[in-house]
């Protein structure tokens, strides 16, 4: 066989491999006798069929597919040799000339795209800042009177002068069909009314006139307060209410059932702990996507050209769609997986199902009160490997893991992050998006 290298363009190239006419010849003499030795031929014995009356047959496609294997090897040695790394699958075609039954002209282009070369550093990736969040006593009282104030316990108001705010509840979509529509319930305060349509908003909310445009009577009706109001398939007149204050140690039962607080302070430094925890995630989210996009921008030519044929081949165009129309999110799903690798490459970062086994363990165990960890952390690590079984789902999974160990191995070159207050990230917050 004879092979030869092309160069197409930029990251696209073909791989000719040319069979000689004696080298397709005796690939095509094994496939008949192979297949004579079971044929079942009208007027033959099993296995006695003339070759010629099965070449008469069956027309020319014996040797095709041994050959193409053979063709197939050599292009794999050739890329090896070369050490292209392939974009995708080769689009593999015979010459329009080979004739299977002389053997003459038989050859194979294979027409593919390599992986562009990602000049990069792991120093100019890490680069941009990474803030540490730090609360002050002051952003945890004002982050636990907001929650008090949002978790206040709702109590039925027995008239006007005693109510606060009137509830409205709204559903995602209609009632038709099997389905519970979903709802939520916004609470509109007399301070939200203009003081002029308060006393026709009561009449109308008292009569349950569903009708009502609500935003007709508030006084600032693009407050984000509103939103879920405003998306809402439709929505129902609900009561008149009042609030109840609730202190530190009710509120945690609220939002924390499953750890129980000896006093205020204990709870107060859980959140300033967990809040912590949750903005500096946010924060390294960010410093990843920065990283993501300063690789991303490194990566260039690759190969339309040879993406259109690959599209347009192998029956992956069966709906007709135009590469045009699927042209971005395939560059998108491609630069995906070279950013990927690059950064895989650059930080050593291997990832095994014993890495996502212990992930998926950890984030399932890590809300349990610590006297159950003991007995309840072998049970997670099996419910974990059963769904790894799932080929789908641990694909995901191992996905996932991916993230979290590359957003940890990025974080980790940053020694010196920037020790910033909640105020201050939220500005920078602002500013970004």
């Amino acid at each position: 066989m004879e092979v030869i290298l092309t160069e197409l363009a930029e990251n696209h190239k073909k791989i000719t491999v040319t069979v000689s006419k004696e080298e397709f010849l005796s690939e095509r003499k094994k496939a008949i006798k192979k297949y004579q030795k079971t044929a079942v031929v009208p007027g033959f014995r099993p296995g006695t069929a003339p070759e010629s009356l099965i070449v008469k047959m069956y027309g020319d496609s014996f040797g095709i597919n041994e050959t193409y294997e053979k063709a197939y090897k050599a292009f794999e040695e050739e890329v090896a040799k070369n050490q292209f790394k392939l974009l995708l699958d080769p689009v593999a075609e015979f010459s329009p000339e080979a004739n299977f039954s002389t053997g003459e002209n038989v050859t194979v282009n294979f027409e593919f795209g390599t992986e562009p070369e990602v000049q990069i550093e792991i120093t100019e990736i890490v680069s941009e800042p990474l803030y540490a969040v730090q609360l002050t006593e002051q952003e945890v009282d004002e982050e636990i009177a907001r929650l008090k104030n949002e978790n206040k316990n709702v109590i039925e108001a027995n008239s006007l002068d005693e109510a606060e705010a009137f509830e409205i509840i709204t559903h995602t979509h209609g009632h038709d069909g099997n389905q519970e529509p979903e709802h939520s319930v916004t609470y509109i305060s007399k301070s939200d009314i203009t003081d002029d349509k308060l006393q026709e908003f009561v009449e109308k909310f008292q009569q349950k006139d569903e009708h009502i445009n609500v935003f007709d009577y508030l006084l600032n009706p693009e407050d984000k307060k509103f939103d879920n109001l405003r998306s809402s398939h439709h929505f129902h007149l609900g009561r008149m209410v009042k609030f109840e204050e609730i202190d530190e140690l009710t509120l945690a039962k609220k939002i924390v059932p499953s750890k129980t607080f000896e006093n205020p302070e204990e709870f107060k430094q859980f959140l300033k702990k967990d809040f912590e925890e949750q903005y500096n995630e946010l924060s390294k989210d960010i410093f990843l996507k920065k990283a993501f996009e300063f690789v991303r921008s490194k990566i260039t030519n690759l190969p339309m050209d040879f993406l259109a044929k690959w599209w347009n081949s192998y029956e992956k165009n069966k709906n007709n769609t135009p590469f045009e129309t699927i042209s971005g999110s395939l560059v998108w799903e491609l630069t995906n997986s070279l950013i990927n690798k690059t950064l895989a490459r650059l930080l050593d970062l291997q990832v095994s199902w014993e890495n996502v086994i212990d992930f998926y363990t950890e984030q399932y165990t890590k809300t349990l009160p610590e006297d159950q960890l003991e007995t309840m952390k072998p049970l997670m690590k099996n419910y974990v490997e059963g769904m790894l079984k799932d080929k789908k789902r641990a694909e995901q999974m191992f996905d996932r893991t991916y993230e979290y160990m590359l957003k940890n191995a990025l974080v980790s070159h940053k020694t010196n992050p920037f020790t910033v207050t909640l105020t201050q990230f939220r500005e920078i917050l602002s500013n970004i998006n």
